[in-house]
């Protein structure tokens, strides 16, 4: 929840958050981080609505989920 919280400052550094975000690539095999990053990743474009690097992290998400799916089909 704490994460959540600073994610939604619009206060707080992006690039700062990203870092973040890119902390939690590795782990996305683990069920409970994919659902922590993608809430993040949909914080972080509400709170940078027009910060182009927020909807690429979020991309990135997306993209590692679609690859860690594949890979238990």
């Amino acid at each position: 929840i704490a994460m959540k919280n600073a994610f939604a400052l619009p206060g707080m550094s992006i690039d700062t958050k990203i870092k973040v975000m890119l902390t939690y690539l590795p782990q996305l095999k683990d069920e409970s981080r994919q659902n922590e990053a993608l809430q993040l990743g949909q914080i972080l474009i509400a709170t940078h609505p027009t910060e182009a690097k927020a909807f690429a992290m979020y991309a990135d998400v997306l993209n590692q989920l679609e690859q860690t799916i594949q890979c238990f089909l």
